[in-house]
């Protein structure tokens, strides 16, 4: 495995925090909006029920399955995809993102359980309860909810991407509406006998060839904080 240098994890842990930012702001609404429209269902189920410690346990488990699931996704899973299709990338990676996320929930209830039983966590009244609240329809929203928010974090990385890093972001702050004077260095980057090459490969084969030429020089120049136009 390649080791990272101190830019590239900078950049990869700078990623891995906005998103779990995110990622745990937005559990802390969909629990306010759990709380809103179907507490009833953890009362009946959760003993001696307290929606501030079913809240605080929610919002830290998001907070926990943020910085694991977004490490996984940033430093492994969208190399391992990056040449598969667009559409298939999102669909495997908010697959194992949400599992992954549901797993550590789980994980959080039965522990949340044992701890207001007073008892082992692998005591069968624990193990029973968890199971009855892991089984409930608010359970499955949940898993929803992740997937398609992972959906979202991904397009929002692939679109930041393509417009250059951090382009979006400024974009969104509306750094662009009025002009500025920068200072920039440029560099032009050609293909040495590109014509011949093209010629020799054929049309297809040579912009597989500039596909990956792109895909091997993106990643140098944006650990170099580099910005690619």
């Amino acid at each position: 495995m390649r080791i990272l240098n101190a830019v590239e994890l900078r950049i990869k842990f700078k990623k891995v925090a906005w998103i779990t930012i995110g990622w745990t702001l937005a559990a802390l609404l969909d629990n306010i909006n759990t709380r809103t429209i179907a507490a009833s269902r953890y009362v009946e189920i959760l003993p001696d029920y307290e929606f501030d410690f079913v809240f605080t346990v929610n919002v830290v488990s998001a907070f926990i399955a943020g910085i694991i699931s977004a490490s996984l996704l940033i430093f492994f899973l969208r190399e391992r995809f990056r040449k598969a299709s667009f559409g298939l990338a999102i669909l495997f990676n908010a697959l194992i993102i949400s599992a992954l996320n549901i797993a550590i929930s789980s994980g959080s209830y039965t522990m949340f359980i044992a701890f207001k039983l007073n008892k082992w966590i692998a005591h069968p009244d624990v193990l029973e309860l968890s199971s009855k609240l892991t089984g409930d329809t608010l359970f499955y929203k949940k898993f929803l909810f992740w997937f398609f928010l992972v959906m979202l974090t991904i397009i929002g990385l692939h679109v930041n991407e393509k417009y250059g890093q951090g382009v979006l972001g400024k974009l969104i702050l509306g750094k662009y509406l009025h002009p500025r004077e920068e200072e920039r260095i440029f560099m032009f980057v050609d293909i040495r006998s590109s014509t011949t090459i093209a010629e020799q490969l054929g049309h297809l084969r040579f912009f597989e060839l500039l596909n990956d030429f792109y895909r091997d020089l993106t990643n140098p120049i944006i650990y170099k904080s580099g910005e690619i136009y």
